[in-house]
């Protein structure tokens, strides 16, 4: 007897289903209702988007209904190839990459030790990029899922799909920069102009790799939850740890440092 029959199969597409509600009703309580604590507020988003990343992850190993859609969106940017676009993904796909990610990572951190006279704030994007890419690595190695065919390929590519590794690590340095770049307080425009355009990067990476045909759709949106969650939990133990300052603008003598971010 086959260890999934359809009758299983079924009741853990509803589980899924179940699960990643109410790991997004949570997070709309995080933004809806004002009892949360700074520090619970951002360890239950923490946990939140950790618990969608392991329920998509479900998905992917079962072959469930989440990943519906890696199929058609593959077909759907195959048929809509130019050597313009090809030109244009390959260039940013390379920027995106873990060489680029690490190179750019260690200029911001170099920028922030320089400017802020402080480790912490370079410490902050240098160690969420590393755990965000050793994290990628273990899942990778976990999942074992394959690469769409090679057929598809327009770049080399030779190791496991699951989750992208690009989106993970864009993901991570992104989010992370975002993060310091609020603990400074700016305005709420500002930080929503900020938030839009980390989101922007991300999605473009991620577009890139679906168009180049070396991921499926839910590579992405694994690699974008997994960069997600290691942001936030970095996020929670900055806001745990008053100490922790990473703020982007110069310390100046005497001033008292901030905590991180309630919101």
């Amino acid at each position: 007897m086959p260890l999934t029959t359809p009758a299983t199969a079924l009741a853990a597409d509803w589980i899924a289903l179940a699960v990643i509600l109410l790991a997004c009703a949570a997070l709309v309580s995080t933004v809806t209702t004002s009892a949360w604590t700074p520090v619970g507020r951002m360890w239950l988003r923490t946990g939140s988007v950790a618990v969608l990343f392991a329920a998509l992850t479900a998905q992917v190993a079962a072959s469930g209904w989440l990943t519906g859609g890696d199929g058609p969106t593959l077909d759907w940017l195959m048929a809509h190839r130019s050597a313009t676009w090809t030109s244009i993904a390959k260039f940013i796909t390379n920027a995106g990459g873990p060489a680029g990610t690490i190179a750019i990572g260690v200029v911001i951190a170099a920028f922030l030790t320089w400017r802020t006279r402080r480790v912490v704030p370079g410490a902050a994007v240098l160690g969420t990029v590393a755990i965000a890419a050793v994290a990628n690595t273990v899942m990778k190695s976990l999942i074992g899922r394959e690469r769409p065919p090679v057929l598809t390929h327009l770049v080399d590519e030779t190791d496991l799909s699951y989750p992208s590794g690009h989106v993970a690590g864009t993901t991570a340095l992104v989010g992370v920069v975002l993060l310091v770049y609020i603990a400074g307080r700016p305005s709420r425009v500002r930080a929503g102009i900020a938030a839009a355009a980390a989101v922007l990067v991300v999605a473009v990476v991620a577009l890139t790799r679906l168009y180049l045909g070396v991921h499926w759709l839910s590579d992405t949106l694994g690699g974008a939850l997994l960069g997600t969650t290691v942001v936030l939990a970095v996020a929670a133990v900055v806001t745990s740890a008053p100490a922790l300052d990473i703020r982007a603008r110069a310390r100046r003598p005497g001033a008292s440092q901030a905590l991180a971010p309630a919101g």
